[in-house]
């Protein structure tokens, strides 16, 4: 983090020129410079939008051709440091001023469009909207911030780029043009999936490959062994299998039921798992920076995981479905009892394994503080996905008590990584801890004896039979821990989904066995030594070692 200094200026003051965080007190031409240079290091190879001549320009020239980008940039680049706190809060006021004419006024240039891509990737959120768990709020912000950069984009005609191959000599203008019309469609592919929502941007079109050729700013820039070309084709590529992965699979409820009586979605899922595998080989020979390569890594299990755990819901759903007819061969036992004998065995094998990859990669090869803290968001709630559906899995029997040890480890691992991102208690790294913290000490906490036994020395226990049927209206996530349906208001979890963090938030805030405004997360479990091996430590076909210990599982 770049020191903070004592409002040196080292550029002349234009006392024509009014920037209120400068001009203000605030921060100085000197703590800008350095800020600049902290986003460029550390925010920036995750998502590399912001035009590369901006960093070479003078604070006074950002102020007057670039304020968008450059409020912006600051206002990400300040935000998780205690001793940058108010040029944190006068950068995100400034912000707020700069947003109402972008919307009213319809703004039409590429940094302002690149400004609200860079703050729905970071989310920053106003301390009076911050709730004591974390439950997707950020992703609503992140969602409008996207649709207002796209609509811009859309005034200045940046779609076109994306439908034709570019010139032989594109101009710096059209790269700078394409780069963010790329950024958009990665942007609203990934928080629409999140949220389940439509796509409004267009993508690249039929007859267009991009390549990391058609990104020549993006190629001329190397931070350290980083190709910022190449890494933004890799995220293209991946981003493309996730939304084709959204329209086959999850395009609507209704389809989604057809797939799941007809069992077509055997074939989608090995045709998108032969791709990805496809994308692992191409990309895990590559030489990126340690926590560049984690996020990449950490994109391709979620994508596993989103792919393969359509398997395991349509396996509820076919049970449920028998039990509401009556079948004579409904499940009488645990769902999963016999998972080996399931017919989609081999894909909720590959969900439950991908899940416990994106722990085990953000608990063994992510440093908290110099690597997550600066990811965009969307990073952190992958493994909160993750977290979360290996609840819904073991809820369900689909993991072996032997096994339930390894993930419970690996989740306390998880909470004690998300906590070192910030010193804040009200910070997102906190409040998704406090989230999966208060999960998992539910699901865990069992009456012994008509004692309660503290969660940290339990035991694991099988879980309870839970009709399937009861399964679906209710979710697995409202029985408490003797398969009892609790005697509180649970309406609100019906539908209860691995990726839906709102209605996670919903069963935590509603349930009045607990406290979300515990802030005690830490325990004697959270004291073991987390490895900060290094993630280049990891083979390039990205097979490593996960810290699932129930029995070997080859796939």
């Amino acid at each position: 983090m770049p020191s903070r200094t004592s409002h040196t200026r080292q550029e002349p003051r234009d006392t024509n020129l009014r920037y209120p965080p400068i001009s203000d007190g605030a921060l100085g031409f000197a703590d800008a410079a350095a800020l600049i240079q902290h986003y460029h290091e550390n925010f920036h190879p995750f998502f590399p939008v912001v035009y590369k001549s901006i960093f070479d320009l003078h604070i006074s020239e950002w102020i007057e051709k670039e304020p968008h980008v450059l409020t912006a940039v600051l206002t990400v680049a300040s935000k998780e440091e205690p001793s940058w706190q108010r040029a944190h809060e006068a950068c995100s006021r400034h912000m707020e001023s700069l947003l109402s004419p972008l919307i009213y006024g319809g703004v039409t240039t590429v940094g302002a469009v690149e400004a609200l891509l860079i703050l729905a990737e970071w989310a920053p959120q106003p301390p009076h909207e911050i709730s004591s768990i974390g439950c997707g709020k950020e992703d609503y912000g992140a969602w409008m911030l996207v649709g207002v950069a796209i609509r811009l984009g859309y005034l200045q005609r940046l779609e076109q780029t994306g439908l034709h191959d570019p010139p032989e000599s594109p101009s710096e203008s059209y790269s700078r043009k394409k780069i963010a019309w790329a950024a958009c469609y990665m942007s609203d592919r990934q928080v629409s999936i999140r949220l389940g929502k439509g796509f409004w941007s267009r993508g690249p079109g039929p007859a267009s490959n991009l390549r990391a050729a058609h990104f020549p700013s993006l190629q001329a820039q190397q931070l350290g062994p980083d190709n910022m070309g190449l890494l933004l084709q890799a995220q293209l590529e991946l981003t493309q299998l996730f939304g084709n992965a959204h329209d086959i699979l999850y395009s609507s409820t209704s389809h989604r039921e057809q797939l799941y009586v007809g069992g077509e979605y055997v074939r989608y899922i090995d045709d998108f798992a032969a791709v990805l595998r496809k994308w692992k080989m191409t990309w895990g020979s590559f030489s990126f920076t340690p926590q560049v390569k984690a996020s990449l890594i950490l994109s391709y299990d979620y994508l596993r995981l989103y792919i393969n755990a359509f398997a395991f819901q349509a396996t509820v759903n076919r049970a449920a479905a028998k039990t509401r007819k009556g079948h004579k061969n409904a499940m009488s036992g645990p769902l999963f009892a016999d998972l080996a004998a399931n017919p989609d065995a081999r894909f909720i094998y590959e969900s439950i394994d991908a899940a416990n990859s994106l722990l085990s990669i953000l608990n063994s090869f992510i440093d908290p503080v110099a690597g997550l803290k600066y990811m965009p968001l969307k990073y952190s709630l992958f493994v909160i996905y993750a977290a979360v559906f290996l609840f819904k899995a073991w809820s369900a029997g689909a993991i072996s008590n032997e096994g339930i040890t390894g993930v419970r480890r690996a989740i306390l691992g998880t909470i004690v990584q998300l906590q070192k991102t910030s010193s804040s208690t009200q910070s997102i790294g906190h409040r998704y801890a406090r989230s999966l913290r208060l999960l998992w000490r539910k699901r865990s906490s069992k009456r012994v004896g008509g004692h309660s036994r503290d969660d940290n020395h339990q035991t694991a226990q099988p879980p309870p039979y839970i009709p399937p049927e009861q399964m679906m209206t209710a979710g697995p996530q409202s029985f408490d821990g003797s398969g009892n349906l609790p005697g509180m208001g649970m309406d609100a979890l019906n539908g209860f989904s691995w990726r839906d963090l709102d209605s996670l938030g919903q069963y935590i805030s509603n349930d009045a066995s607990i406290h979300t405004t515990d802030g005690v997360l830490t325990t004697p479990d959270f004291d073991s030594e987390q490895s900060t091996t290094a993630v280049d430590a990891l083979p390039v076909d990205f097979a490593y070692q996960s810290m699932w210990n129930g029995g070997d599982i080859i796939f």
